[in-house]
Formats: structure tokens, sequence, C-alpha cells
């Protein structure tokens, strides 16, 4: 964005903190603001709990449904965690050093100095961020983008004096209470009182993101897939490597990856089949497909969370090619449990990674090889899987035992 845009956007974002507008209304208080190309931004004022302090613009009706699914009541805990990549719109953030990178910490300090604002606590550092479907979030650098987000400030500032005047809160911004209701809407008016004119205008309703559906296996895929072992019902979910991304030319997606259970074998199948399942179904499924192949093993029944769409379309070449029947549950504590474990796996400190790679190296290392070829199966398979992605990185020690066994494995 403009050196002068910039200016401005952290002008208003200081003056927006100072105003404290989250004492006055609830997250569910919103309001509406035209934007330069005449559609609506749909804003939220986030903070009275003390927990989060943030004024966010969700753009169109997607943004606001993403909006909404993480506003209601208590959902399962990786569901939340999932619906943040739901997020279509603008925000202005502020937060404590170590939930912002340093490049934000010292823009921030630097602002503050040109423009005479205090760095007040709590939450001092101010930054402005970028949210896009299926996306990371990413530092507003938009111009255009920039525009919006400022309008976004300056309504809230307007609202904040118009408070400020006697108006009651909830009489100004009526908490809304279904995906319709009617609420403010401020359209920037040079002539008018405060820069807006106030109208009204309704929510744009709540729709469900469209998930992609990949291709049909070949008829090749189909019969090498149809001669696997059958190993019963797996648990099945598509999940993301949050603390992971991977950069393209035109932007960073955050990778995903099918896990699975298999309550037959008591097994979590190391699938390993990394991709932009939102963008590249296709490719995501095909690489699944292929190490059910080398692993020889499919399931007979699957299992899904009710809430993972991403899973229910993932599947659908099996149900459609295979028969394979599914189950829509809430309940599946085993892979709820991996799922949270290679979250935190993947928050782990570099020490922290090495540390337990090390002791799987050396319990593979002190191990003969006589025990290693009757070893349990998730073993095995996650032997596999470690030769599959590191190879020649392995202690050769490793490499070799591993190797040795892969016969026995087969």
């Amino acid at each position: 964005m403009e050196y002068k845009t910039e200016r401005e956007l952290y002008d208003l974002g200081f003056r927006f903190k100072e105003v404290e507008l989250w004492n006055e209304l609830e997250d569910k208080q919103m309001f509406a603001v035209r934007l330069p190309d005449g559609s609506d931004g749909y804003c939220s004022v986030m903070g009275m709990l003390g927990l989060n302090l943030c004024l966010a613009m969700y753009l169109g009706k997607e943004g606001f449904s993403g909006y909404w699914k993480l506003s209601q009541p208590y959902k399962e805990e990786l569901y939340t965690l999932f619906l943040s990549l739901e997020r279509n719109g603008f925000f202005c953030s502020y937060d404590n050093k170590e939930d912002v990178s340093q490049e934000e910490i010292k823009r921030a300090q630097q602002w503050a100095r040109s423009l005479k604002a205090k760095l007040t606590r709590p939450y001092p550092y101010l930054h402005f961020e970028r949210a896009k479907l299926n996306r990371r979030m990413e530092r507003l650098t938009d111009e255009q983008e920039a525009q919006c987000m400022k309008l976004a400030l300056q309504a809230g500032l307007y609202l904040s004096e118009l408070i400020e005047d006697g108006e009651d809160p909830y009489d100004l911004v009526p908490i809304i209470g279904s995906p319709t209701d009617e609420i403010p809407l401020l359209i920037p008016d040079s002539k008018a009182h405060g820069g807006f004119r106030m109208e009204k205008t309704r929510l744009p309703g709540f729709v469900e993101p469209e998930r992609k559906v990949p291709a049909p296996l070949d008829e090749f895929t189909l019969a090498r897939l149809k001669k696997c072992r059958a190993t019963g019902t797996w648990d099945l979910a598509i999940t993301y490597m949050f603390f992971s991304v991977i950069e393209e030319e035109d932007e960073a997606y955050i990778p995903s990856v099918p896990v699975c259970y298999s309550h037959d074998e008591d097994m979590y199948p190391p699938i390993n089949a990394v991709g932009d399942f939102d963008n590249e179904p296709d490719k995501m499924f095909f690489e699944f497909s292929k190490r059910l192949i080398d692993l020889n093993i499919r399931p007979t029944a699957l299992r899904l969370f009710r809430w993972d769409t991403r899973a229910q379309a993932f599947v659908q070449p099996l149900v459609n090619q295979l028969n394979i029947p599914v189950e829509l549950t809430d309940d599946m504590p085993d892979l709820h449990q991996f799922m949270m474990d290679m979250m935190h796996e993947m928050n782990m400190s570099d020490e922290e990674s090495q540390a337990i790679m090390g002791m799987l190296f050396e319990a593979i290392d002190s191990a003969d090889v006589k025990d290693l070829r009757n070893a349990p199966v998730e073993l095995q398979l996650l032997a596999k899987g470690m030769l599959e992605m590191m190879g020649d990185q392995l202690p050769s020690s490793v490499r070799k035992k591993i190797r040795a066994c892969l016969k026995y494995w087969d």
C-alpha cells in the first residue's frame, strides 16, 4: 500500500484503540459499511471480554458466513480451529508481543513514534491482516483493501462519537439474532455530519462453502485398490498443518492431509498425502490412493466427523466406485486425540522434534532385525513412512535395518 495510506491506517488504528469501542459494542452488534466498489463490508468489534481486541470487516456472503459459524455456541474443538480457514476479510488487531511477528512489532513502534501515539497495554501492538478463504492470514498490503479497512475504522470512530453524545449503543447497533437481520449501514458522505450517512440494510444470509470433489479413479488405479488388503472400518478426517506454509507464485497456502485410524488393527496408517485439498483435491486424492496401494491396505467402511465437509467431499470416489459405506458422527475420540497430538507436534520446537525423532531412531537401532520383522503393523508403517520421506537422511544403521525388514513387512 502507499505510504500515505499506511500512515492514515495506523493513525486511525491508534485512535480506535483510544476510544475502546469494545466496551460499548458486543461482537454480535454488527454494522455494515458501503465500500468503494458498491458492495458492503460487515463489521464486528471484538474485545468486550478482554481476550481479543479487534475490528473485523467481513466481505460478502462467504465472509459473513465464516463469522456466523464461528459466533455460534460451543462447537467441537477441532471444528472451531478449522473454521479459522473460512474467514474472508480485513482485521485491525491489537496483540501482545508473543502473538505478533518481530516485523509487525517494529512497524507498530515506528508508526507510534512518527504519529506520537502510545502503545498502551494490554495488547499494545497494532497490526493489520488480510484473511482469504482457505488461506493463511497475511499482512494487509493491497492499496484498495487498505482503503476498505480505513472506512471500517472511520465508521467505528463515528459510532463511538454518537455513543459518547448519548446514543444508546444497543439501539444504535442492535444485537443480531439471525443471518438476515437488519443492521445499520454507514455510507461515506462528505456532506453528512461525521462523514457518514446512516441507513439500514440486511445481513446477506448464511451459505456453506462449496467443497470440490476429487475426480473418479481411473480403471487401473481402481483395480489395484480393490486388490488391497481390506482392514475394516476407518475413521478419517482432513486436517491442516497450521504451523506450515507452502509458498506458490501468487500466494501461500496451509497444507492439508488426510488422517486415518483403523479400528480393526488399532493403528494410524501413515498416508502422508500432503497437498492443497481446497484447490487441488484431484492431486491430493491421487496421492492418497497411491499411498493406500503402496501400503496394500484399504478401508471397507468409513466414519467421518459430521462437521467435516472437506472429508465428506474427499471420500466420494471411494463411496461411489468402491461402494464403501460412510457413517457421520460427532464422536471419534481416537482420531480426535491423534489430530490434537499432531497439532502439538507441528508446534513443537526444533529441539523437541529432534528429541522425539532421536528416541525413535534409537529404538529401531537397538532392536534385533528378527524382532523388527515381527514388529506391530503400526510400527512397520511408521518405519516405511520414515524411509520414504527421509531416505538417505536417516542414520545409516536405522536405514539398513528398515530396508532389511521390507520384504517381510510386505
